[in-house]
């Protein structure tokens, strides 16, 4: 539309005015702002930031990923290896050792976990094969955690035999389990009187212990589980009448243990050993004439014993005859020094209420079964007969 401006009015030159459309170039890509007027980024751009992120992450996981691995993998030892940790040893020093001995595969690695593993506990620990670097250090350090092993301890085993058990079960060694069972300052905080070692006091049963547990504890424990089972000895007329204490209720009871086959045989084994100690007929002599009591000294002072070189659990004529063998009750009178074995229950509560018979003699006939024998003359016909 052309309209005349006021100038052509006055004889001006006239100035045709248009009415243009504006057309303006297309702005560039500007960031959006949202509702609340914040610019966001494009989302090309925080698509890269997430790629970065993640790649960051991934980089930092992988070593600790690996760490992982190697914490729970383990050493190249093939057998329980008894580790001594010296109080005054340096921590480099001591993971050397452990990598010598096929404990450790990097000793630098493992000195840095051991850092934030605590403090490594002096004295022996049983270590065994195959142990991860994270189990290696909760036993160095005895902390919580521990793997947790089973120690079963049937009727009759002595604690020679005990000890080679928990070895196996790697809950302590052999070797420190019996010097702690014959440490005297053990014996007197445990109260075990007139007593070389804990022999008899070992109750057994099956036991749940963490791996490489100090020896004592260990056998803290088992005594404890029998001492619950003499609380009542003082009841009995057989142990007022002869003055006896637990150790000799335990020594009895041990006897009877390793004798008696059959659990009903128990009170009658018993009722030979009272018998014997009371009879006119051994009151000169008392000798109670147990074989297995004649073994136990090869397990306890062999060094001591000339017949035991050679012995191979089977009790013969010699060593029951050797006037060296203090355990051999055909050389002393009446009991011997102490237990020779560890008795359950039952074989206690017989040692205490033996069954009342006139019997001084039994014989093995077969099947772990005894017969018992009033005279000398009926035991021998018993011996002889086939």
């Amino acid at each position: 539309e052309a309209r005349r401006g006021e100038g052509s009015r006055r004889g001006e030159p006239s100035v045709v005015t248009q009415s243009v459309k504006r057309t303006t170039a297309k702005p560039k890509s500007r960031a959006r702002r949202s509702p609340g007027g914040k610019s966001k980024r494009p989302a090309g751009g925080r698509a890269t930031w997430r790629r970065w992120l993640v790649a960051a992450l991934g980089a930092s996981l992988l070593p600790l990923g690996a760490f992982v691995v190697w914490a729970h993998s383990g050493g190249d030892a093939t057998r329980a290896v008894r580790f001594e940790v010296d109080p005054y040893e340096q921590r480099a020093q001591l993971i050397q050792r452990l990598h010598a001995a096929g404990l450790v595969q990097s000793p630098t690695l493992f000195g840095w976990y051991l850092t934030f593993a605590g403090e490594v506990e002096p004295g022996p620990h049983l270590l065994g094969p195959g142990l991860s670097a994270a189990e290696l250090g909760r036993r160095l350090t005895r902390s919580r955690g521990r793997q947790v092993q089973k120690l079963s301890i049937p009727e009759g085993l002595n604690l020679f035999q005990i000890a080679e058990r928990a070895e196996t079960a790697q809950i302590c060694s052999a070797r420190d389990f019996i010097g702690s069972a014959r440490k005297q300052t053990l014996l007197d905080e445990l109260g075990i009187e007139h007593a070389q070692s804990v022999e008899g006091y070992l109750f057994p049963a099956t036991y749940d212990f963490p791996a490489d547990s100090r020896p004592e504890d260990v056998i803290r424990r088992l005594v404890r589980e029998t001492r619950k089972r003499l609380r009542s000895l003082g009841e009995s007329p057989y142990v007022k009448r002869r003055g006896w204490g637990e150790h000799e209720v335990l020594t009895l009871a041990s006897m009877i243990e390793k004798e008696a086959q059959v659990p009903e045989e128990r009170a009658l084994i018993s009722s030979v050993f009272h018998n014997r100690l009371d009879s006119p007929d051994f009151e000169k002599r008392r000798y109670l004439q147990s074989d297995p009591t004649s073994a136990y000294a090869c397990y306890a002072e062999p060094e001591r014993v000339p017949a035991c070189q050679g012995f191979s659990g089977k009790v013969t004529p010699a060593l029951n005859r050797d006037p060296a063998n203090r355990y051999s009750t055909y050389v002393v009178q009446g009991l011997p020094p102490g237990p020779i074995a560890n008795p359950g229950e039952a074989a206690i509560e017989a040692a205490v209420a033996p069954a009342k018979t006139d019997y001084l003699f039994f014989v093995a006939r077969g099947g772990g079964r005894h017969h018992f024998s009033r005279t000398y003359a009926e035991h021998q016909r018993a011996v002889e007969s086939p």
